[in-house]
């Protein structure tokens, strides 16, 4: 496809993100030279240069034809950051889309897994829930490409944009209940031994399909049933929506089922992809904070992470967790910090120590400076 790359809208190789219907927003305007220049400088992560076109006047919002804005150009590469700051500081449009995919800078910075991006443009005051050209947001994208490449970096953005409101998608329209016929279906499909996430019945579930909750839930409080299809109907609840009382009820029963225990984290990571934490979940979450288990560890710190759990955990726990081996948990500490209302003296020590750490991972570290920034004017 063609983007905002670095050889200026030249057909991109195995980053490209594939092609979609075509789009009318923006349109394009002719450009001056000086405007092109501030483009191709971003692209290029030329801060120098880009400042010096800005001093010229070049216009923030001229786009090429394509759609892209210097603001996109800068979101390809994590490497164009100080460029992205300057651009953001002067001005720019932060909800744009390009023409190709209906991207916004949040978008491709996501794609991209730049997790220091990501925060910076949600702090900067963009918009968390805008659809591209599917209605997928950045969010959704986020979620899609952490299941897709394990990459940790795309689970720690997802995490920074569920707490900013981040919904999967953007979509027209009210949510539709699957038939009686295609839940008939998914059930006895649960009995073959492959997995649904690649099959179509996931996706027709996918597709908001409510009136599927009451089987799955029966299968997965089934003990009876094969390990791996009561793992299958996890997955399948964990993908529809709107969630309701009945699928949290099944979560809340699967995080104390003993037989379902060597899949702990799989389940934990599906719950904090649905995006809910409730009370009862909470004392059971933190114990399990303490488990041996890297990944039920992390699980836990991301369901607990969502708003509406992370003030239910002491801070001096979240404190401890600053200090864990795994880097998720780390970063999950930190948000769950970084998003309480004031900070403690201790809580600033911890966001210092990891900001000012060599061998800590560069976007743990942007994350604690960026909590700084939010607090320290307020300790002064």
């Amino acid at each position: 496809m063609i983007s905002c790359d670095r050889r200026n809208g030249s057909e991109t190789g195995k980053d490209a993100v594939p092609q979609t219907r075509a789009t009318t927003a923006p349109t394009p305007q002719a450009m001056s030279e000086l405007d092109a220049g501030l483009i191709e400088a971003a692209i290029k992560g030329d801060v120098k240069t880009v400042g010096e076109f800005l001093k010229r006047g070049a216009n923030l919002k001229s786009c090429r034809e394509d759609g892209c804005t210097a603001l996109h150009g800068a979101s390809w590469d994590e490497s164009s950051f100080p460029v992205l700051k300057l651009l953001v500081l002067s001005g720019a449009p932060l909800d744009v889309k390009e023409r190709l995919n209906g991207y916004t800078a949040m978008h491709w910075a996501t794609f991209k897994g730049s997790v220091a991006m990501v925060q910076y443009l949600v702090e900067a005051g963009a918009t968390v829930n805008v659809g591209d050209k599917n209605g997928l947001t950045a969010f959704g994208l986020a979620r899609t490409m952490q299941q897709s490449t394990h990459v940790e970096n795309y689970g720690m953005i997802a995490a920074i944009l569920r707490d900013h409101g981040g919904r999967v998608s953007i979509r027209p329209g009210t949510p539709v209940d699957i038939s009686a016929e295609v839940v008939g279906s998914l059930i006895r499909a649960l009995d073959i031994d492959a997995s649904p996430e690649s099959g179509s019945l996931a996706r027709q579930i996918a597709n908001e399909g409510t009136n599927a909750v009451p089987p799955l839930a029966e299968v997965i409080a089934n003990d009876q049933e094969p390990k791996r299809k009561r793992d299958h109907a996890i997955f399948i609840l964990s993908k529809i929506r709107p969630l309701n009382p009945e699928a949290v009820a099944a979560f809340e029963k699967a995080l104390s089922d003993k037989s379902l225990d060597d899949g702990l984290g799989d389940v934990l990571g599906l719950i904090a992809q649905c995006e809910f934490c409730s009370q009862t979940m909470v004392p059971k979450l933190i114990t399990m904070l303490e488990d041996p288990r890297e990944q039920v560890r992390t699980g836990a710190a991301a369901v607990l992470g969502h708003r509406q759990c992370s003030g239910s955990v002491p801070i001096e726990k979240w404190l401890e967790m600053v200090g864990d081996k795994s880097q998720f948990v780390r970063f999950n500490a930190l948000l769950a910090l970084g998003n309480m209302p004031t900070a403690t003296p201790e809580v600033l020590e911890a966001f210092r120590r990891i900001a000012d750490t060599n061998g800590e991972e560069e976007r743990v570290r942007e994350l604690a400076r960026i909590a700084l920034k939010k607090f320290q004017p307020a300790a002064r």
